[in-house]
């Protein structure tokens, strides 16, 4: 029997039991309904304590039936996303968008943590008032007091 000694160096900690670990599990955004398409929101990416490519984000999804009025864009490696409007808010139609973020590590195998977004629509001042008639016809009596009302409208 040969007994020999030695030391042992890990190079990196291999954890994968971390599943992707953001700072919350929803997210609660507001924007207004008059948001022009290209409009941009920033989100802060995943957060997976894994180390090497175990702990890097590959890829980012925006999935679920209320995916279609936006755009997901990584940047800076996946630590900031931004989330695009591609298509015109109606307010009218649907006040509150569910969307669901899936981020997935490069482990072998991947493994992915999901968060949801809730993104307000919030309405704005986009109807101008309207007048009952285009032009409106007073007779004043030249006895009637300053500062007394003569006449009333409604828009």
């Amino acid at each position: 029997m040969v007994i020999s000694t030695g030391e042992i160096i890990t190079a990196e900690q291999i954890d994968r039991e971390n599943l992707l670990d953001g700072d919350s599990d929803t997210i609660d955004l507001v924007i207004v309904k008059s948001a022009k398409i290209g409009t941009q929101i920033v989100l802060i990416g995943a957060n997976d304590r894994d180390a090497g490519i175990n702990g890097k984000i590959v890829n980012y999804t925006l999935i679920g039936s209320d995916a279609e009025c936006c755009q997901l864009l990584s940047q800076n490696e996946g630590s900031v996303l931004l989330l695009t409007l591609k298509n015109p808010l109606d307010r009218e139609k649907k006040d509150l968008y569910i969307l669901n973020i899936s981020a997935t590590d490069g482990g072998v195998p991947p493994l992915t943590g999901y968060t949801t977004v809730f993104l307000n629509v919030l309405d704005s001042n986009d109807n101008p008032p309207v007048f009952n008639e285009t032009e409106y016809l007073v007779i004043v009596n030249e006895s009637l007091p300053v500062g007394k009302p003569i006449f009333q409208i409604q828009a």
